[in-house]
């Protein structure tokens, strides 16, 4: 069973316009889907819908739209009760693709909140195979509460693996304390890991749109040499980098991009660990990832991405050497 925690739920709507947006004009809207959003519940829902055992940890209100819309999903889920609100994340795409966001601040949660929602991920991974931790954190949380969480769950459950998708100063917090707490898988963006090492932004980048991959890998392995098994790293959206042991995997779709409800980091983050789950090769999970990433939305649950929409043929995986 894979364990997704979300400490900062949101109410994800994605809005298709008709046009280019006009800003201070008025935009029609031609469709428009709303999930259950934060890092954890879009994986969450992904997986389910792949039919893979997994169940989603929030704080959420007791009456409100978020429950609900996890309730009628059929999503396996725990959450601990608070006053909310659920914040809104509004998304308005164009007929290019260009996406503009709109998003309230994080629902806020105090001291006592956070430590019920740690507790909570702890009874429930007895179970569980994979724990993921990811997305934004309240702003009470401290920066190293995934650090705490590690360790609680390194404490109590020594066969469960962790995994960790976030950014900014929760990463920052994850990769100073890696010595002490070590989650097995962590995802970065291209831009997370130039931070992490010390680079000027845009460097990697400039790297590897020149055909220079070889930077982009060892700044990767100056990440896990530091103490964690897996390491995926997203380039762009059909491009990405899977580092395990002493070896490196890069892989790129060589289709069209699909629609999707989600965010396509949400939809790698599920393509990956459903492969890992079914025992899969790296090789394989990181082609599962990009696939999921770039699959067309099912039209049936808000777009969210499932297995007969993913097409793993039109990714391309080599070992680098």
């Amino acid at each position: 069973m894979i364990l997704t925690v979300t400490a900062s739920p949101y109410l994800l709507s994605t809005n298709d316009l008709e046009s280019t947006i006009d800003i201070g004009g008025a935009n029609a809207m031609k469709q428009a889907s709303t999930v259950a959003g934060g890092f954890g519940a879009g994986v969450a829902n992904t997986l389910f819908l792949g039919g893979l055992e997994t169940r989603s940890i929030f704080p959420s209100p007791e009456i409100s739209h978020y429950l609900r819309l996890v309730k009628v999903s059929g999503l396996p889920h725990e959450f601990i009760q608070v006053a909310g609100p659920i914040p809104m994340h509004l998304t308005m795409r164009d007929p290019a693709g260009n996406e503009t966001e709109f998003k309230d601040s994080p629902m806020p949660l105090d001291a006592s909140q956070l430590a019920m929602l740690r507790d909570l991920v702890v009874r429930q991974a007895e179970e569980a195979t994979w724990v993921l931790l990811g997305g934004q954190l309240p702003a009470i949380a401290p920066a190293a509460w995934f650090v705490d969480v590690v360790r609680s769950l390194t404490l109590y459950h020594s066969n469960v693996r962790v995994a960790i998708a976030t950014t900014g100063a929760p990463l920052r917090a994850v990769i100073r304390q890696l010595a002490a707490s070590q989650p097995d898988l962590l995802f970065l963006t291209g831009e997370d890991l130039e931070a992490s090492c010390g680079m000027e932004p845009g460097v990697l980048r400039a790297a590897w749109r020149a055909g220079d991959s070889s930077m982009v890998v060892e700044a990767a392995r100056t990440v896990i040499a530091k103490g964690i098994s897996e390491l995926l790293v997203t380039i762009t959206r059909d491009e990405a980098l899977l580092i395990t042991g002493d070896h490196a995997y890069l892989s790129k779709f060589t289709g069209e991009p699909g629609k999707q409800g989600i965010s396509w980091r949400e939809s790698f983050v599920a393509g990956f660990l459903s492969a890992a789950e079914q025992g899969r090769s790296p090789e394989e999970q990181l082609t599962y990832a990009v696939a999921y990433a770039n699959a067309p939305g099912s039209e049936w649950d808000n777009f969210v991405p499932t297995p007969d929409q993913v097409n793993t043929e039109l990714v391309h995986t080599v070992e680098y050497r």
